[in-house]
């Protein structure tokens, strides 16, 4: 999960979470949900940026 970006907290909230068994699968489910509308925002301002830079080459150097 790491590797989805996930921070070290999150992780450990997780893990915490995930020890305590079954009962707190809701809450697990609910973590992981959230942290991927996290990451679906970070795409999208990243994609937003990314937009605007090939905006500016396209517009500044068309020519060349």
């Amino acid at each position: 999960m790491r590797s989805a970006g996930l921070s070290i907290e999150v992780l450990k909230e997780y893990i915490d979470l995930f020890a305590k068994g079954k009962k707190t699968e809701k809450e697990r489910k609910e973590l992981l949900k959230r942290e991927r509308e996290n990451l679906r925002k970070k795409i999208e301002k990243m994609q937003e940026a990314y937009d605007h830079l090939n905006y500016k080459i396209d517009v500044f150097y068309k020519d060349k």
